[in-house]
């Protein structure tokens, strides 16, 4: 990573018009058919996005938030890490930049407490950001290897309300504007398992899969 880089967060209310317009550039450099009224809505859902630039130019950006939150189970409210898009320009990837931007954002919402339990979520587009999360913990849902209880469906109706959305709560599947987001110029493959999961998501209508995963470890019962 450049030491010429320079990594701020900046509240979503305050971003201006000239930073817009880069995110929009970038957007649109990482997804064919952007959407970019999407980043207007992210504004609206998330307080931070934190940017990665290199001398005036944008090499990434993630949204996030951080929040504490009464979940389904507990008796004390606990805090939820909320990820939102990101793009990272092909110069700067495969270098942790994703993931520090993303954790910077998170971080700026001021409920991650060091060494406390996290609730993870995020809705994933498309299985590149669905595998980031799941190499994070085995309690991911949802997953390949662990069905959706009840526990899961009511906490998941909660952090979805967070990030406005609605979820089916049988497949964890939120229903997208009617449009598609955005394609990623990138090119995957697929496990039998991916395609299972990710089977009902529409990215034609703008659909994604809310994912959640707390970190370090999952409470019991989990």
């Amino acid at each position: 990573m450049s030491s010429d880089m320079e990594i701020s967060v900046v509240p979503t209310c305050s971003l201006s018009s000239e930073h817009m317009d880069k995110l929009c550039e970038l957007f649109n450099a990482n997804y064919r058919q952007a959407n970019e009224a999407y980043l207007g809505k992210s504004c609206d859902t998330f307080r931070y996005v934190s940017l990665a630039e290199e001398q005036g130019e944008l090499l990434g950006f993630t949204f996030g938030d951080s929040v504490r939150v009464g979940l389904p189970g507990f008796d004390d409210e606990q805090s939820l890490a909320l990820a939102g898009i990101g793009c990272v320009s092909p110069a700067a990837r495969q270098q942790g930049l994703f993931v520090r931007l993303g954790t910077q954002a998170m971080q700026a919402g001021g409920a991650i407490e060091a060494g406390k339990p996290i609730l993870f979520a995020g809705r994933m587009a498309h299985v590149v950001t669905y595998r980031t999360m799941l190499k994070m913990s085995d309690s991911t849902i949802p997953s390949a290897t662990k069905s959706i209880n009840a526990w899961h469906q009511e906490v998941g109706v909660v952090v979805a309300a967070q990030l406005q959305s609605v979820i089916d709560p049988e497949t964890f599947v939120v229903r997208g504007s009617g449009c598609p987001v955005g394609y990623p110029r990138i090119a995957y493959d697929t496990t039998a398992d991916e395609d299972a999961l990710f089977a009902q998501v529409n990215r034609d209508q703008g659909d994604s899969l809310l994912t959640m995963c707390w970190l370090p470890k999952a409470p019991v019962g989990w």
